[in-house]
């Protein structure tokens, strides 16, 4: 390949388009300079592609445009989802419009796991969501040329964390075994690594919890949660972290958008990470977030 680009085999007067979905893959020497002189990101459609896409099917009809645009939010859907939406109501601009709902609905879980805020809360890091919302970085796919050092600047501080984030991002096996939903008795395991004795009598009370709460913990939370709260506070401060982790994970699965935390005098990032030293609740860390429903 890399002397079809620029050896032996290569030919003058000709532009060479090269796409994948995973550049973070590719071997540098294919992509350096001289080999590869652009790199465009093609993303999912902001609010105007989305608004465009729609005029494209249906020349004219820009009250149906706008209002099928602000019905999506940006760079939820690619531009393949809207065409293959918009195909199925070629003749019918409205119904395109009716039945925005159901594309929505199908691109949810592919979702989920781009959206930063979701995939952070996915590896015990949902405190870190929004300082990186505040400097736009809303994708997952925005992480790849993030080092482990650059995490500092969103509150990833410690290198335990930071392993956390790079091991997720170059797909480390444990990492991703982890980050999934876990089963009741799955989660026994992992609690059971971490719970000092003297508290497993509330192991059982846990578990009921994780099982009755209609909501999925990921292997990272459970482990998190038992070993910030399972050892130096009580059993009701315990359950209580479980009862707001899946409050919390019910609101991101609905939909809850995490608003960008601003620099002000009344909340810095010092004295954000100050406070989680000194062991901080859940339910502090929610007051911060401005979480919306």
């Amino acid at each position: 390949l890399l002397n079809a680009l620029d050896g032996v085999a290569s030919q003058e007067g000709r532009i060479v388009f090269l796409t994948t979905n995973h550049i973070e893959k590719l071997d540098p020497a294919l992509i350096r300079p001289g080999r590869c002189d652009l790199q465009v990101e093609f993303t999912n459609a902001t609010t105007s592609m989305i608004r465009a896409i729609f005029l494209k099917f249906f020349p004219g009809e820009e009250k149906y445009a706008s209002d099928f645009a602000d019905a999506i939010p940006s760079e939820r859907l690619s531009m393949a989802q809207l065409q293959q939406h918009l195909m199925k109501y070629k003749s019918n601009p409205k119904q395109a419009l009716i039945e925005v709902d159901r594309v929505l609905s199908s691109s949810t879980n592919e979702f989920r796991w781009n959206d930063i805020t979701h995939w952070l809360n996915q590896l015990g890091l949902a405190q870190a969501a929004p300082y990186f919302l505040a400097e736009k970085v809303c994708s997952v796919h925005q992480l790849r040329d993030f080092s482990a050092g650059d995490l500092k600047s969103y509150e990833i501080s410690t290198k335990g964390d930071q392993q956390r984030v790079m091991a997720m991002v170059n797909g480390n096996k444990l990492t991703k075994e982890l980050f999934k939903h876990v089963n009741k008795e799955s989660a026994e395991r992992l609690i059971d690594k971490v719970l000092v004795p003297h508290k497993h009598q509330c192991k059982a009370q846990i578990l009921e919890k994780i099982s009755s709460n209609n909501c999925e913990f990921s292997g990272y939370q459970i482990l998190d949660l038992v070993a910030k709260f399972g050892r130096s506070f009580s059993d009701t401060v315990l359950l209580e972290a479980f009862d707001t982790q899946a409050k919390f994970n019910r609101l991101i699965d609905q939909g809850g958008q995490v608003k960008p935390i601003k620099s002000s005098n009344e909340t810095t990032s010092a004295e954000i990470g100050e406070k989680d030293h000194l062991g901080r609740t859940l339910s502090e860390i929610l007051s911060k977030w401005k979480l919306s429903e």
